[in-house]
């Protein structure tokens, strides 16, 4: 039976800096979000992990039966599923020092995640939906937090997420009513997502011209330093083109 008490003290260590991840997800998001693995040219290690981190620490959760790697079909990286023992422990040995650093990782990538999943819907539906349902406990927990912390970027957050979940009949009005409410408390109308809201009806329609004037209005009326919501308006008028 798996027993994570027998790993060695060394892999031990890192093993609260998977607690984010709600039973698993794909590993490439898992090593970005925990800092133990490399991804892309430059990754961000967390302190002390280089690159031989991750796979010893992989090598060890899979030969205990702690960790399952299932290939998805339509990623390169597979989906990494915990086993109930590991999620357990994992539950009862949080980190504090390392929890506000991996929950601030996992939503932000969780929001980038989402709006390639939106833009992958027009190509490749079913792939979309998949992966959506793979990830649907991470990408709620991750929406779910940003929304809790007063995020402003969690209004897009939760515009991607409700196409998602929309497109795989999972229930997001709780999600959409919270958005609303904080649009409110950040100043005047939720307009953010009514105009994105628009620019993807547009887009959908394929009225491409029209979606991307839409959405150089929303670029319009963000702040110079909403970067994430800028990086996603600019990465949907490249689509528009």
């Amino acid at each position: 039976m798996p027993t994570v008490s027998l790993l060695p003290a060394d892999l031990l260590r890192w093993l609260p800096r998977l607690a984010v991840m709600q039973g698993g997800g794909l590993e490439s998001l898992i090593k970005a979000i925990s800092g133990l693995g490399q991804v892309g040219p430059k990754p961000e290690f967390a302190h002390g992990a280089n690159a031989d981190t991750w796979p010893k620490v992989r090598r060890a959760l899979l030969d205990s039966g702690l960790l399952e790697a299932i290939d998805t079909g339509v990623t390169d990286a597979p989906m990494l599923q915990f086993h109930p023992d590991l999620s357990r422990w994992l539950n009862a040995n949080r980190d504090t020092e390392s929890r506000l650093e991996t929950t601030r990782n996992h939503q932000r990538h969780y929001f980038q995640f989402a709006g390639q999943l939106r833009q992958r819907r027009h190509r490749d539906p079913q792939a979309s939906a998949l992966l959506t349902r793979l990830e649907r406990a991470n990408l709620h927990h991750a929406v779910d937090g940003a929304l809790a912390q007063g995020e402003e970027w969690a209004l897009e957050f939760v515009d991607r997420i409700g196409e998602l979940f929309s497109e795989i009949g999972e229930p997001w009005d709780d999600l959409h009513s919270r958005a609303e409410t904080l649009a409110r408390h950040l100043g005047g109308d939720p307009w953010r997502l009514r105009l994105s809201n628009q620019a993807q009806h547009l887009f959908e329609s394929r009225e491409f011209r029209a979606a991307e004037q839409i959405l150089h209005e929303l670029l319009a009326g963000l702040e110079t330093d909403a970067h994430f919501e800028r990086a996603s308006a600019w990465a949907r008028i490249a689509h528009c083109r």
